[in-house]
């Protein structure tokens, strides 16, 4: 948010707002344990999933144990072509890792909607 500010794309009372939106999101009960480090994180990381199939990027992927979560950020209206997204990367960590439970979540980011896949 502070970079957007800095190079003049939001003002400083925009920026404020949104820093506020993002606390509220990132504080949820559901999602805070998803921004408090207790999980390792790679953002934006190709997965591979092999058999010749196209390589998979999805925005965030947290590793917490033996589960791991994926989630797709989107800022505009729901698609169901979204869900046939999560899922793929969803198929594709699960070639990855077999013995892992996956998770799989839209976040409608404008108005702090959670999908899960």
């Amino acid at each position: 948010v502070r970079e957007l500010e800095f190079h003049g794309v939001t003002t400083r009372d925009d920026a404020k707002l949104l820093e506020a939106q993002l606390h509220t999101m990132i504080s949820d009960p559901e999602t805070a344990a998803w921004f408090d480090g207790s999980c390792r994180v790679v953002n934006e990381r190709n997965i591979m999933p092999g058999n010749g199939q196209k390589m998979k990027r999805p925005d965030r992927i947290m590793f917490n144990g033996r589960e791991i979560i994926v989630i797709d950020y989107k800022s505009g209206q729901k698609e169901s072509k979204y869900l046939t997204q999560v899922r793929n990367y969803m198929n594709a960590l699960h070639q990855c890792f077999p013995d892992r439970h996956i998770k799989g979540f839209i976040w409608y980011t404008r108005n702090n909607e959670r999908i899960c896949v």
